[in-house]
């Protein structure tokens, strides 16, 4: 992925109850800061990396769109005026529009933004049903015997915010691997002609 600083650690229970061991409310509310603070900083990652794709997607979608009307109505603009222009811009203008799709495709900027995109809206829903779950279980809570269901949310939302990250993180890793053996085959012919060339060369 182009400019692409992958996910930040999604290590969640760093130490709260270790801490207050006596105090067991009070270490389940510093572990629930703990959650939800993670929740929030990921969430504001995808919505930083999912502005700047929709910006760069755009660009080059604009350019494309752009370049294309350009190079379709150049040859007839020339013909139509008394310039000595040449109408074969307008191919380049065409080539040129194509190239930026072409960027847009090979770095994944659309893809990543819809992933950035749909990864942020699981972890709005994650973060409402925690909100639920936790407000629900607060209210029905009588003492010692519930802290094991608050604990038991806690690890399953850190559980599942982690799996949002990781699948996210693995369909990129794929992604990028299925565009570098693209990048290397097409490079590939291009090094094998100009070594034949080269012995060509030193044949005669």
């Amino acid at each position: 992925m182009f400019g692409h600083g992958r996910r930040q650690d999604v290590g969640l229970l760093g130490g709260g109850l270790t801490q207050t061991t006596g105090d067991v409310e009070r270490a389940l509310n510093e572990l629930h800061g703990a959650v939800v603070s993670k929740i929030e900083e990921v969430d504001r990652w995808y919505l930083s990396d999912k502005r700047r794709k929709r910006v760069a997607s755009r660009t080059l979608r604009a350019f494309a769109i752009l370049l294309t009307a350009l190079g379709s109505i150049w040859p007839l603009a020339i013909s139509a005026s008394s310039t000595s222009s040449s109408p074969s811009w307008g191919y380049a203008f065409l080539a040129a529009a194509g190239a930026s799709i072409a960027f847009d495709r090979f770095f994944g900027l659309s893809l990543a933004w819809m992933r950035d995109l749909a990864a942020h809206e699981q972890i709005r829903a994650l973060h409402t049903q925690f909100v639920f779950d936790w407000a629900q279980e607060c209210l029905a809570s009588t003492g010692q015997s519930d802290v094991g269901a608050r604990l038991s949310i806690l690890r399953s939302v850190a559980e599942d915010l982690g799996s949002i990250v990781s699948s996210e993180t693995a369909t990129w890793t794929v992604q990028l691997g299925t565009l570098v053996d693209s990048l290397e085959r097409s490079v590939s012919p291009l090094g094998g002609e100009q070594r034949g060339a080269g012995a060509d060369t030193a044949d005669r």
